[in-house]
Formats: structure tokens, sequence, C-alpha cells
């Protein structure tokens, strides 16, 4: 790892984030007289974010959990953000593989040598297709590594 630029050295993680006004805590402005909890929706949606060892954050990329995606949702939020939907509002494989796609492999296409892709093992965030992009493009994965063990 000695050898590996800090700009080569790439982490993804994904985090959930629910509105939920069944919880007892609540956040209001300060002198709120009258406080209400809004009860209108409950929505669930993950964020993932890919950042380097130097400090280099990409593009953040949200799911919402929902059938469909509506335009609605990604107006107004900063710029470049990549917006999907999954029933579950965690990341499937479709949007795992969409995200990679889109953000991961781009990024880490452009660095020359080695480079190293660290996440969560979780069964949606990678598939056969995404270890063999991997391989082809020199992306050494915590998964890959064990894809390896596993072939021999």
């Amino acid at each position: 790892m000695k050898d590996i630029p800090l700009t080569h050295i790439i982490n993804y993680d994904e985090t959930n984030l629910m509105d939920n006004p069944g919880r007892r805590k609540m956040i209001f402005k300060p002198a709120v007289r009258y406080p209400e909890r809004i009860m209108n929706s409950s929505k669930t949606s993950s964020l993932m974010l890919l950042g380097s060892a130097a400090g280099t954050v990409l593009t953040l990329y949200v799911v919402y959990r929902a059938e469909n995606l509506w335009s609605t949702w990604t107006e107004g939020g900063p710029d470049k953000y990549r917006y999907n939907q999954s029933k579950s509002g965690w990341f499937d494989h479709v949007c795992f593989d969409d995200w990679f796609r889109t953000e991961a492999l781009p990024y880490c296409s452009r660095l020359e040598g080695k480079k190293v892709l660290s996440g969560d093992n979780l069964s949606s965030h990678f598939n056969h297709d995404i270890l063999k992009e991997c391989e082809s493009h020199g992306i050494v994965n915590n998964v890959v590594q064990s894809f390896h063990n596993f072939r021999t």
C-alpha cells in the first residue's frame, strides 16, 4: 500500500436517512411556541459517497424509497447530484451498478496505475460483472480479493 498514492486509495460508503414522525425527539427552531409534528409522509433515502484518501470527494448519489423517481425530487439540490430509486430506499444491485458505472469507474479510470477501491461487502454492492470491470481497470477491491481467493 505504500507505493499507492493517496489519490488512488478510494472508499465508498452508503448511509440511510429517514424522516420518522413517530420519534419522540424532534428538532425545532429556537423560540418556537407551538411546535407541531409534520405527519404527511415518511421517506427513506440512502446516500452513497465516494472519496479518496487525499480528500477528493465525488458526487453524492441519492436513492429514494419509491416505485418511481419523480423529477421534482431532483430539483433544487446541489449541482451534479445523481438520483435513483428502489423499493426499499437502500442500494439494490441495479442502483449500485449504476453508481459504479457512472461515478466510481470513471473516476478510477482517469487514474494511472494501481487503484484500491474499498467499501463494505454487501451482496448488492458487487456482482461478477463489476468484479471483472475492477480487474480490467486495475482496481483492487476488497471484494475482488475475496473473488480471487474463491476462484483459486
